[in-house]
């Protein structure tokens, strides 16, 4: 039987979605080793050709940070594996300049002359709560601060940036030399947020207020769902994001058009015939999900199990 889809409420959206790994370096993919744990795991195959997408969740506590020995396995075996950015290409002063460049306001104004009164109250609350203070954000375009405060938020909550499953999986794939590539740079994967209208961006801003609000138990009904490859609940979480257009297409739709040429011309590269790609689990489900796009393409994912 069907399970019944119930629909989440917004702020759990955001805390899967829309915080960028590239943007907060430090906060890094943990999993959950757990025995009854079947985290989303789906194969492409083909008589000479495997290709492995692994569904993540971004953000985990640091007692789940194990990674589970079937996904070190899947790992271990592959001739290339995927980021949605690499680690390994990653240049702070190109970050920096990125972020001089998009991140702050015009000069002379300020982020309270952009915002209502009541979400700018909200917003300096939840900085002095973090340890910011309201000038330090004043500068800083909302889609910043936004992003800002939730990793803020994220650290608050004990997420620790050395118990990553990112880090563990590129770990993996260095033990056995195995090369890492990216499915974008980080600047590529900034600027879908920094091209947001300001409308989008005040939005993405308050919503984000909503996700600090609630932060734990918001991350753990995101994890559940992970553990059991709910996809359901990630659909669901799919439809909620659809009704702030602008955003889905940043962070779903445009990102996944410049994905899929490069998986569909790793699916096809004959030197690596096992190919493995991770990225955050909201990325594979939905009808603009990248199991679906594959689909169209003529590719059918199975399902893989421990």
């Amino acid at each position: 039987m069907k399970r019944m889809r119930t629909r989440p409420d917004r702020a759990r959206t955001r805390i899967a979605t829309v915080l960028p790994v590239c943007l907060v370096l430090f906060l890094l993919l943990p999993v959950f080793a757990g025995a009854d744990v079947t985290p989303p795991v789906w194969r492409i195959s083909s008589a000479s050709q495997s290709l492995y997408l692994i569904g993540t969740v971004h953000l985990m506590p640091p007692e789940e940070a194990r990674l589970p020995g079937h996904l070190r396995s899947i790992v271990e075996s592959g001739d290339v594996l995927y980021f949605e950015v690499d680690p390994e290409n990653l240049d702070p002063g190109e970050l920096q300049s990125f972020l001089l460049e998009h991140a702050f306001l015009p000069a002379g104004q300020q982020l309270s002359d952009l915002l209502t009164e009541d979400l700018w109250s909200r917003v300096q609350k939840s900085a002095l709560e973090l340890g910011l203070l309201p000038r330090q954000i004043a500068p800083f375009r909302p889609w910043y601060v936004a992003q800002l405060l939730t990793s803020f938020a994220m650290l608050e909550a004990g997420l620790d940036p050395d118990a990553g499953n990112e880090a563990q999986l590129h770990l993996a794939a260095a033990r056995r030399r195995i090369p890492v590539r990216g499915l974008e740079t980080a600047e590529e994967q900034l600027q879908f947020l920094a091209s947001l209208s300001e409308d989008a961006q005040i939005q993405l801003l308050e919503q984000s207020m909503d996700d600090i609000r609630n932060v734990e138990a918001e991350i753990e009904a995101i994890l559940q769902a992970w553990r059991s490859n709910d996809i359901d609940y990630f659909e669901a979480l799919l439809d909620d994001m659809r009704e702030h257009e602008e955003l889905y297409n940043a962070v779903i739709v445009n990102r996944h058009l410049q994905w899929l040429p490069l998986i569909e011309d790793a699916i096809h590269e004959t030197e690596t015939p096992t190919v493995v790609i991770a990225v955050g689990a909201l990325h594979l489900y939905g009808s603009d999900g990248l199991l679906s796009e594959l689909h169209r393409l003529g590719y059918d994912a199975e399902p893989v199990y421990p």
